[in-house]
């Protein structure tokens, strides 16, 4: 019983400085505390002889130095590993939207919309001849048979129709010649 009372005593005395040392690197009460506590633990559980020790307070300083340390280096592997999830789950959330159909899709209403809104605005031969030709696969040769023109005329209301599309659709108005398909 005498050992708890002398650590008793070495608490009242040294605790409140201990304390200190302690908050002023971990910056928290609660764990400063739990800190001096387990400076006392230890003296405990290893049975320690301070009357072994000229300078008591060297001996505390430097076990609660030591746990304060552990502590500030497990902290850091902890921010770390946090830090590399948080790294980890924003790279899959990226990947999942990059991934993600519907962000196409929208863009491709979008561009749908800007080109028939742009083919809306073309003089009514020249978007008729536009769509034949772009949309329904035909011939330059069917489409001048079927308007009674030469294909050289045909030819004129594409390259118009291009003309004002790249006006108004700006740069994409290039998907309409490599990916006729897309629309």
């Amino acid at each position: 019983m005498k050992r708890v009372d002398n650590i008793g005593k070495l608490r009242k005395e040294w605790g409140e400085k201990l304390h200190l040392f302690a908050y002023s690197y971990v910056h928290s009460a609660v764990v400063a505390e739990d800190l001096v506590q387990d400076v006392f633990l230890k003296i405990l559980e290893h049975k320690i002889n301070l009357s072994e020790y000229n300078n008591v307070g060297s001996l505390l300083y430097t076990i609660l130095r030591n746990k304060c340390l552990d502590y500030i280096k497990h902290k850091m592997v902890e921010e770390n590993h946090i830090r590399d999830v948080m790294d980890a789950n924003y790279l899959l959330a990226s990947k999942y939207a990059l991934e993600d159909d519907s962000i196409k899709i929208i863009t491709d209403n979008e561009i749908h919309k800007i080109l028939r809104e742009s083919i809306a605005t073309l003089p009514d031969t020249t978007r008729e001849i536009f769509i034949l030709s772009k949309f329904k696969d035909k011939k330059y040769q069917e489409i001048a048979d079927l308007y009674g023109i030469s294909q050289r005329q045909v030819e004129y209301h594409i390259f118009k129709a291009m003309s004002m599309l790249k006006e108004k659709m700006g740069k994409y108005y290039l998907l309409v010649i490599f990916f006729p398909g897309l629309f």
